[in-house]
This record gives C-alpha cells, sequence and structure tokens, in this order.
C-alpha cells in the first residue's frame, strides 16, 4: 500500500469492509493510536475525520454528501437547541427530511 493509492479516493478497493485485513491491520489500530494519545475534548475529532478518511478511501464522490449530512445534523443541532416550542418541530422535520431526501436520491 502506497501513498499515492491512499490520496487515490475510490482507487483502494481493499478498505471497503471492516472485516477486511487492511482495516484490521491497519487502519483500526493507528485510529485507536490517535485516539489514545489526543485530548479529550479532540476525541470526537479524530473519530470524525477516521470516518471522512475511511469513506473516502472507497468513495470519492458520496463524501461529499457525508459532510453535508454531517453539516446537516450539526446545524439542525443547534438551531434545535435555541429554538422554542413549535419551532423545534419545525426544525427537526426540515432537518431529517433533508437527510431523508438525500438518501431517497442515493438510493433511487
Amino acid at each position: 500500500m502506497s501513498f499515492d493509492s491512499l490520496l487515490a479516493a475510490g482507487k483502494y478497493g481493499d478498505l471497503t469492509s471492516y472485516f477486511s485485513m487492511d482495516y484490521l491491520m491497519f487502519f483500526l489500530p493507528l485510529t485507536i493510536l490517535i485516539y489514545s494519545i489526543v485530548g479529550a475534548k479532540q476525541k470526537k475529532y479524530v473519530l470524525l475525520a477516521a470516518s471522512y478518511v475511511f469513506f473516502w478511501s472507497f468513495s470519492r464522490y458520496l463524501v461529499c454528501y457525508l459532510i453535508g449530512a454531517t453539516i446537516v445534523v450539526y446545524v439542525g443541532g443547534l438551531l434545535l437547541e435555541e429554538a422554542k416550542g413549535n419551532r423545534k418541530k419545525w426544525v427537526l422535520g426540515c432537518s431529517a427530511g433533508m437527510l431523508i431526501g438525500v438518501l431517497g436520491i442515493l438510493k433511487y
């Protein structure tokens, strides 16, 4: 596995399963090592970055949808925290609707 093959998104097919040897012998131990080294506040960012890298390794285009879904959930959560009354239902409905819409586009 060369560095160039890791940067060539979607071209490294051996990392596409949680049960592949590349995942179990390379990616998972490296992620656990980095996760154990960083401080408590950075752990969530390590997991987020690891998720993006794993997804990028086999799908260069669909990672854009993953980033978009992350933004929708994050902004929706911030708006939901500030919302009151019926606005909470509206924010939750819009966020869920956007995510289900993307799922429908990708599925069909």
